[in-house]
């Protein structure tokens, strides 16, 4: 579980979209950037079509309300747990009352 602290530019849950809805009006959606989907999913040992968090521009800051892991995936948003710089593309434990937060945009638009 997680508590937005603060939402960030512009943050929204998305999966691989909609296929095969077309014909009713329905868009395919999703995330901007799929590699980056299945790559946090893959580390994380989740299916491709798990939802993830899309963050654009720039990042919440996040407090998580149980011990979990998670992956950072895409852009690269300076991202920190507890004020600690961390690595995208990696598998990341984190415990109960750990903050997310994230600074500078270095690179890319969005991250997963």
């Amino acid at each position: 579980m997680l508590k937005v602290l603060k939402p960030g530019f512009y943050t929204t849950v998305q999966d691989l979209g909609r296929v095969g809805c077309q014909q009713f009006g329905v868009p395919v959606s999703g995330t901007m950037d799929m590699r980056a989907l299945k790559v946090a999913n893959s580390l994380l040992g989740n299916t491709d079509e798990a939802a993830v968090l899309e963050i654009t521009m720039s990042g919440p800051k996040i407090e998580f309300l149980a011990s979990t892991s998670i992956c950072i995936s895409g852009g690269n948003m300076s991202p920190k747990l507890n004020d600690s710089s961390i690595k995208n593309d990696s598998l990341i434990s984190v415990s109960k009352g750990d903050i997310l937060s994230f600074g500078k945009l270095v690179s890319g638009f969005s991250i997963y």
